[in-house]
């Protein structure tokens, strides 16, 4: 598989490509560019790695710690999985310069969801969390984001987090009564404005069910049937 770091803005991302290098990550598998605009004063990464995943993680996690330039990271590995999600999240824990993180298309399940949630609880900055996953990508031996883990992420956004506009759980495992969880964060929470959950486990009748419990909030929630 192909592994590359891509980098927009990469001035801003010095410091942290610095840290990446001297963890072990070689120079041959960094891409950066810098963009035209800079105005935005963004920085993003994303993040592509081969199977052979295990140290690289670790240098993710160590290079995350104290960050203060990366404003969006998105991470597309093949060998990401759900056990990796707590040194992410650690890793990040106090960070306050984030505002989108992507772990699309990776095998986050109900552990991964539990531990993003916790790091949701005190966040401050997060705007875009993606953990949607692509159904082509099966193993029969892997833990999936169901009911649980959306429960998990509806209640911090309920009760906690006051910071996320959008939340994607496209693709995932994720049947009524996750669905049914997160809509009430949707329509008791203020400032989440959009939620999707197209291709999960929801039912016909389970999705009628929930557009009528949304009443005037269902524009927010993107909702479709069984994968």
């Amino acid at each position: 598989m192909k592994r590359f770091l891509s980098v927009s803005h990469s001035l801003s991302c010095v410091a942290f490509l610095s840290v990446l290098l001297s963890l072990g990550v070689s120079e041959g598998a960094i891409y950066s560019r810098q963009d035209s605009d800079e105005s935005a004063k963004t920085s993003r990464v994303i993040l592509e790695w081969s199977p052979s995943y295990g140290t690289q993680v670790k240098n993710l996690a160590a290079a995350l710690k104290g960050n203060t330039t990366l404003t969006h990271l998105g991470i597309q590995s093949f060998g990401f999985m759900e056990k990796d999600i707590p040194l992410i999240v650690d890793a990040l824990a106090g960070n306050t310069i984030l505002r989108s993180l992507s772990l699309d298309g990776r095998y986050i399940g109900d552990r991964g969801a539990r531990a993003l949630a916790t790091f949701l609880k005190g966040n401050t900055t997060l705007t875009t969390l993606t953990l949607g996953f692509k159904r082509k990508n099966i193993f029969l031996n892997q833990d999936w984001l169901g009911n649980e883990g959306a429960k998990a992420l509806a209640n911090v956004l309920l009760k906690k987090n006051r910071t996320l506009t959008h939340l994607d759980l496209e693709g995932n495992y994720i049947g009524y009564e996750g669905a049914h969880a997160l809509a009430e964060a949707l329509k008791k929470n203020p400032i989440l404005k959009s939620v999707s959950l197209r291709q999960n486990e929801i039912t016909q009748k389970g999705r009628e069910a929930i557009i009528a419990f949304l009443e005037d909030h269902v524009g927010k929630m993107l909702l479709g049937l069984g994968g």
